[in-house]
């Protein structure tokens, strides 16, 4: 696990999502003070599927989660949703 989740290279810009990532061998990581996977997530890690299929794990917070959506839309009406409900949860946890 901890080899999986070791960062490798540097900051780089994904060009896909068009914003800067930290990579491991196998895993996007996350970031503070935002990430991928919500705010203050610098121990998260995971992957982005298709567009809207979206798993990670932040030991930190001891949280682990799945996110699969319906539909394709690079950019669409649920890209706002979907970074409430990351904060949301990233909150509640920070509260436990």
């Amino acid at each position: 696990m901890a080899r999986a989740i070791r960062p490798v290279g540097r900051w780089s810009l994904d060009r896909m999502l068009m914003m800067p990532m930290r990579f491991s061998e196998g895993m996007m990581l996350g970031a503070s003070p935002v990430g991928l996977f919500g705010p203050r997530c610098a121990q998260a890690f995971g992957h982005l599927g298709f567009m809207n299929i979206l798993g990670w794990a932040d030991p930190q917070r001891g949280v682990a989660a799945g996110l699969l959506t319906t539909g394709k839309a690079l950019l669409g009406g649920h890209l706002l949703p979907l970074s409430r409900l990351l904060a949301t949860i990233a909150r509640r946890c920070e509260d436990d």
